[in-house]
């Protein structure tokens, strides 16, 4: 990995993510970049109706990200570089991570997960509906362990066979990784159709078709997953995201959405178009 690219608003969970992303990048020998958004507003100058537009925000997130790349810069970690971008927040991220090759997009996520869907589930939605880089989703006061336990929780696509994605089978070899796949044929924890175990070398060890022993008493996939990344000390969740189909089935209730706020670790979404900017992530 080359670049990861962490969108801040300078809140208590963006710099939660910030530090997760600046230990996750030196872990990765890799660069990192802090961005935010700004949107200019107009400004009544008098009582007439006439107003005038200012960009003195682009200077004050400038100035605010400059000050935050210096306080979460690591010893012996290149320097951090900062952006700002106008408009729409996942608008301009997305534009800045195409424009700057990023690998890897980080933002935060608030610790209660009503008002987080309230303020910011179009941001994020946003990101995760348009964006064709992979796009990590940290919990605020998550603390950084390295991703050794990643579960890839996946929808069963009949057409698809059972796979790990170029992206992941990289970070498990960089960080030594064991990878459980979950694979669900609806919204039902009954309806889990496979789990397969992978150890750090990504052999297969052991494959099971279930219903899984063990259920939630509500039997929903949402609470299956929490459970199963809780009793197994997982610290890392990734899914894939099919975009044709993806605003629909969120829409929907889909297991993705659901857990997004709901999780406690680290939550990775991985675009099904998504490019790799030219890292060798590919066997």
């Amino acid at each position: 990995m080359k670049h990861i690219l962490i969108a801040t608003d300078f809140s208590p969970a963006a710099r939660c993510a910030t530090r997760y992303g600046t230990k996750l990048a030196a872990q990765l020998n890799a660069k990192v970049s802090l961005v935010s958004a700004y949107e200019t507003l107009p400004i009544p100058v008098t009582d007439d109706p006439d107003v005038i537009t200012v960009d003195d925000g682009q200077d004050v997130v400038m100035q605010q990200l400059r000050e935050e790349a210096e306080l979460y810069a690591l010893p012996e970690s290149p320097r951090i570089e900062v952006y700002s971008g106008k408009g729409a927040t996942a608008k301009a991220i997305l534009q800045i991570a195409g424009e700057c090759s990023a690998d890897l997009i980080i933002t935060g996520m608030r610790e209660h997960g009503k008002e987080f869907r309230r303020l910011f589930g179009r941001a994020v939605t946003g990101l995760a509906n348009k964006t064709t880089i992979p796009l990590l989703v940290v919990p605020e006061g998550t603390r950084y362990i390295a991703p050794t336990n990643i579960v890839i929780a996946n929808d069963f696509v009949p057409e698809m066979e059972i796979g790990i994605p170029p992206f992941l089978r990289w970070l498990a070899r960089e960080i030594k990784s064991n990878l459980t796949i979950i694979r669900f044929l609806g919204n039902r924890a009954a309806e889990v159709i496979e789990t397969v175990d992978y150890s750090n070398n990504l052999q297969p060890i052991s494959g099971v078709i279930s219903p899984l022993e063990e259920q939630p008493s509500n039997g929903h996939t949402k609470d299956m997953l929490i459970d199963y990344l809780a009793e197994h000390h997982s610290n890392l969740l990734a899914m894939s995201v099919h975009h044709q189909s993806l605003a629909d089935r969120w829409l929907a209730g889909s297991p993705s959405r659901d857990i997004i706020f709901e999780t406690r670790v680290p939550f990775l979404l991985l675009p099904e178009d998504g490019r790799c900017n030219g890292v060798g992530y590919a066997d």
